[in-house]
């Protein structure tokens, strides 16, 4: 299963070369011209909630270009909120700027929990980034097919997973002990509790795990923050 979107992104201006000199003016004009177009800082923007349809990393403690250079990530430049997420959502990647401590990722190709026919490549990931980074999250959420996901790994160990997949009432992931959050969310899904009522799950659960967590992205234009900057690139 992997999320599909079309958007569009805001294309790059082009970097001019100042003139020094009214003798020089005409070689620099020329010279400019034959340079590549090179990509401009966006002006900063208020943040734009996600998290519907989508799938995000949650990082405690690294600014957003350790977490662009962990991801791998390609052609990584400072980007807005809007142009940022509906990027993600086209397959793009988008790193927040930290928020409480947390910086977010999000794209449409990140890898979900594995299930219909095809292996689990987010626990890899996940194994590989918390090695690193100490404590990685992850959340999935895509309410048509009746997905859920969270997990939190610690130092390339996974403390909680757990995936419900209700277009084929199957348990994809419960592994650990649920959290205390989940404990007061009324989501601490024991083996058979899950395979019970796990239908009953959708977006808004993930969010509130999220929320209980790090932080729920689908509630971050309610925060009142300022605006900022992320960093974006491809996979």
């Amino acid at each position: 299963m992997r999320v599909r979107f079309s958007s569009r992104v805001a294309p790059a201006a082009l970097v001019l070369l100042g003139l020094s000199s009214l003798v020089a003016g005409s070689a620099c004009r020329k010279h400019a011209a034959e340079l590549p177009a090179g990509p401009q800082t966006p002006p900063p923007d208020l943040p734009r909630a996600f998290g519907p349809r989508s799938v995000w990393f949650a990082f405690h403690g690294p600014s957003s270009t350790d977490v662009a250079a962990a991801l791998g990530l390609k052609e990584v430049a400072p980007s807005s909120w809007e142009a940022g997420v509906a990027g993600a959502y086209a397959g793009r990647v988008f790193v927040t700027p930290p928020i409480d401590g947390w910086v977010l990722a999000t794209s449409a190709r990140f890898p979900d929990a594995g299930g219909g026919g095809h292996e689990d490549s987010a626990t890899p990931m996940l194994e590989q980034l918390s090695k690193r980074f100490g404590e990685v999250q992850y959340f999935g959420s895509y309410d048509e097919i009746g997905w859920s996901a969270w997990a939190r790994f610690r130092d390339g160990t996974p403390v909680r997973k757990f995936s419900f997949l209700g277009a084929q009432d199957v348990v994809l992931w419960n592994e650990g002990a649920p959290t205390p959050e989940e404990h007061e969310l009324g989501l601490a899904f024991g083996k058979q509790r899950a395979a019970t009522d796990g239908g009953g799950l959708d977006a808004t659960s993930v969010f509130a795990v999220a929320r209980k967590w790090s932080v729920d992205p689908a509630a971050i234009q309610s925060r009142h923050l300022g605006p900022s900057l992320g960093v974006s690139g491809t996979m």
